[in-house]
């Protein structure tokens, strides 16, 4: 990952680098969507991969609302779109 897209770099947050966070949240929702469906389609076979699936998908779930916890901390939530 490219050092300007790392959000530990950040000594200030600001409506010009909230894309960082915005880029992050929009990653992990997407992530939770994938193995939400992977978790469907694992539904009547192997377990574990079921299991795994599932674990992924809560993983996903806990970043994001990390980056929407940080979010609304930097009191950035106007700079982002409405779709988070």
């Amino acid at each position: 990952m490219p050092p300007q897209l790392h959000s530990e770099m950040v000594e200030q947050w600001s409506n010009e680098n909230v894309w960082i966070l915005v880029l992050k949240a929009m990653s992990y929702r997407l992530e939770c969507m994938f193995y939400r469906n992977l978790r469907d389609l694992y539904r009547s076979g192997e377990d574990n991969l079921r299991q795994r699936a599932v674990q992924k998908q809560l993983n996903a779930m806990l970043e994001l609302y990390s980056v929407l916890d940080r979010i609304m901390l930097h009191d950035l939530v106007g700079f982002c779109p409405l779709s988070m």
